[in-house]
């Protein structure tokens, strides 16, 4: 089992490490016995369930027999994630009930900047929520973001190609692009929420960026973050996150667009409802 979360439980199976809700932090519970933190941790990158692992069976488990598997041994948690880019999404697809949602929403038009100025307060706080993710990691990658006015209401959304890429780089992409087209929205105050518990912790300086391929774009996504008056990071669980995950989906399928498309507030568009109401849910 994966350890992505201090709440992971594994209890069930003999010699599986196992975080418990109840247990004081920063210690892990094996056999009854207690252990810092401290020690191996084991990453998988390519192999039947990529992620980081507590103990060398279930690291094996994961590469053993699998063709062309790549898998390191690491001595901290964040050196061990960064290399098999848990924090991203591969091969996935959402619900069915988040495609129903994101299908059923009214149809997006894209705004000129001057026109989407006009429509926020300055002291408007905003809500941004990003994805991305890779199919092979690396693979066909996309990412996507909506922007959510103070009241809840949906502003528009962003979905954006990757082209071949790493889920943590489509996860950046995501955030950069989001930030952009709530910038040129004239957001001022914004609150961003991501389900790459690593991005957001390197986005509020919790971890260093130590991978050369993520640099760039997070000193990009620094730059952009000072545009905003007030900014906050928060990581949710990718339950929470569903639009932007199906819109990382949809840009890996090669259904994404330019820029941020604003949902239209008027009915002017009757034709463009019917056919965004008519295409098939997946």
């Amino acid at each position: 089992m994966p350890i992505t979360s201090l709440f992971a439980f594994s209890g069930k199976h003999r010699g599986t490490c196992a975080l418990t809700k109840t247990s004081p932090v920063g210690r892990l519970f094996v056999s009854r016995q207690v252990v810092s933190l401290a020690g191996k941790w084991y990453a998988v990158k390519v192999g039947r369930k990529p992620g980081v692992y507590r103990t060398w069976g279930d690291c094996e488990k994961q590469v053993a027999r699998y063709p062309r598997a790549v898998h390191k041994s690491f001595s901290t948690l964040q050196e061990a994630e960064e290399f098999a880019e848990v924090s991203g999404h591969t091969s996935k697809r959402p619900r069915q009930d988040a495609d129903k949602t994101a299908r059923d929403a009214v149809p997006p038009k894209t705004i000129d900047d001057k026109d989407s100025r006009k429509t926020t307060r300055p002291s408007e706080l905003f809500k941004l929520m990003f994805d991305g993710g890779s199919r092979g990691n690396p693979g066909p990658a996309g990412a996507g973001a909506v922007l959510y006015e103070p009241s809840g209401a949906e502003v528009g959304r962003v979905c954006v190609g990757c082209g071949r890429a790493t889920n943590n780089v489509a996860e950046y992409t995501g955030l950069v692009k989001g930030m952009q087209a709530a910038q040129q929205y004239g957001v001022r105050h914004l609150h961003v929420q991501g389900d790459s518990e690593l991005i957001i912790k390197q986005m509020k300086g919790s971890y260093r960026v130590q991978n050369e391929g993520l640099k760039p774009l997070y000193k990009e996504a620094k730059e952009v973050s000072k545009l905003f008056e007030s900014l906050k990071f928060e990581h949710v669980y990718r339950e929470l996150n569903t639009v932007a995950d199906f819109l990382s989906n949809e840009a890996m399928d090669g259904k994404s667009w330019e820029g941020m498309l604003f949902l239209e507030d008027s009915k002017d568009d009757e034709p463009a409802t019917k056919k965004a109401r008519a295409e098939p849910e997946v």
